[in-house]
């Protein structure tokens, strides 16, 4: 494929997947607030993601979109942050359709972030795209605003997946370092009685799983990334990293 536009892309997925694609698509354009200078086949565009400035151009002609922009949740939830977290999501998804709304020829796939925390706390069923239950809550308002944002865009010729994304683990960054920290400095072990479900996946098999999809036209609307099975509180902290 000719052109990938990554937005959110100097994060820690956003970094995972430019080395993974870079050698899928002939171009690989990275929407960030900060300059970064060109890298092979990598180039940044600079973006406010809420006005046009130009950077929207790039649109026209893309292959696959993938948009991972939104505040770090890693924070206190007190109202500014919880507005920056809300606000962040939307208005990057809104002023991305809106971007592929105005092309002559569109994007073929957006692949957009979402949350497997769309769901309700759950320790009785697993939850799947057709029949999980949707929570209620700050995170779940988030989730459900994120993909309202993506799918009442009007971009008929691109088709939309919402990510609904579980926690990723990797060696180099996410939320496995904090983890993996505090447990280091002997304030890990079990929270509470440890029965808490806790979904995740490993950072190659996200990258992998994008990879399916962006090459299995059929698929559309939301898709849980995750593992197969949800692990526990207590059997993850068990575990000798």
């Amino acid at each position: 494929m000719k052109k990938l536009i990554i937005s959110g892309g100097r994060g820690f997925l956003g970094s995972l997947l430019t080395d993974y694609f870079g050698n899928s698509f002939g171009e690989i354009v990275l929407l960030s607030r900060k300059q970064k200078p060109q890298h092979n086949n990598v180039r940044t565009v600079l973006w406010d993601a809420k006005t046009f400035s130009g950077w929207e151009r790039e649109f026209e002609d893309a292959d696959v979109v993938i948009n991972m922009a939104g505040r770090s949740v890693d924070c206190r939830y007190n109202q500014k942050n919880k507005d920056l977290i809300m606000n962040s999501r939307v208005d990057t998804t809104t002023i991305i359709g809106k971007a592929i709304a105005q092309c002559k020829n569109p994007p073929s796939t957006w692949l957009n972030s979402s949350t497997a925390t769309i769901y309700r706390h759950s320790l009785d069923k697993e939850m799947t795209e057709r029949t999980g239950e949707i929570g209620t809550g700050f995170s779940v308002s988030v989730a459900k605003a994120w993909e309202d944002a993506l799918f009442s865009s009007t971009t008929p010729q691109t088709r939309k997946i919402a990510l609904r994304t579980s926690i990723v683990l990797g060696k180099n960054g996410g939320a496995l370092q904090p983890i993996k920290k505090i447990t280091q400095l002997g304030l890990g072990g079990k929270q509470g009685d440890g029965k808490q479900k806790f979904s995740w996946i490993h950072e190659e098999d996200f990258l992998r799983s994008l990879d399916f999809l962006i090459n299995h036209s059929h698929i559309k609307g939301p898709i849980n990334i995750v593992a197969p099975k949800p692990t526990t509180n207590a059997h993850l902290m068990s575990i000798d990293a």
